[in-house]
């Protein structure tokens, strides 16, 4: 049996115990969090996994135009995005949609675009314009700017002139209708002028 007195320290020795636990616990869930990234989290059960592969390579990357640098020299990452973009199936690509990056989600966008037997794209593009929380790198040649995913649709994918707002003449349709494309334009023109 133990006295009172070494009760006494039993308890404080326990109750000092509990408070090293507690302080070391809460900073290894702060550490362990800061490293977190929301990709470990994604559901890849439809995705192929050639698929998956590719994607997880090409996260890490911009979005280029084809020609990079002094030489012209045409990236990997160019081919690799065309490459997802006409190897994966339309439900990989909507399930990419929601993938926590941007260069990935506008790999998916674009690639919906393309399919011919993709049907509803002006709905897509909605989406695609209401869509903030992730942006793009675009590069091209010596240059690169961060856009967002519908503008880098809008303005690298359809092709309109970025310069002149009232201009709504697109080198790519994709199917959509020339209002479509003129009621997209003025969408985002007009969330531009609002953050503004």
């Amino acid at each position: 049996m133990f006295t009172k007195s070494q009760n006494k320290k039993r308890l404080i020795k326990s109750g000092h115990n509990h408070i090293l636990i507690s302080v070391l616990s809460m900073a290894l869930c702060i550490v362990l969090s800061s490293f977190y990234q929301p990709t470990w989290s994604f559901n890849w059960q439809e995705i192929r996994p050639e698929i998956r592969d590719s994607v997880l390579v090409a996260q890490n990357h911009s979005i280029s135009s084809g020609i990079v640098g002094f030489h012209g020299y045409t990236p990997k990452q160019f081919n690799r995005r065309h490459w997802i973009m006409k190897e994966a199936h339309i439900k990989e690509l909507e399930l990419l949609l929601y993938y926590p990056n941007g260069t990935i989600q506008a790999i998916a966008y674009e690639g919906l675009l393309r399919k011919r037997n993709y049907s509803d794209k002006y709905a897509l593009m909605q989406k695609a314009l209401a869509a903030r929380e992730y942006e793009v790198l675009y590069q091209m040649g010596c240059e690169a700017e961060t856009i967002s995913i519908g503008g880098y649709l809008l303005f690298y994918v359809f092709e309109l002139n970025r310069w002149d707002n009232r201009s709504f003449k697109a080198q790519h349709s994709f199917g959509l209708k020339p209002k479509e494309i003129r009621e997209l334009s003025q969408t985002y023109w007009q969330s531009i002028d609002l953050k503004e």
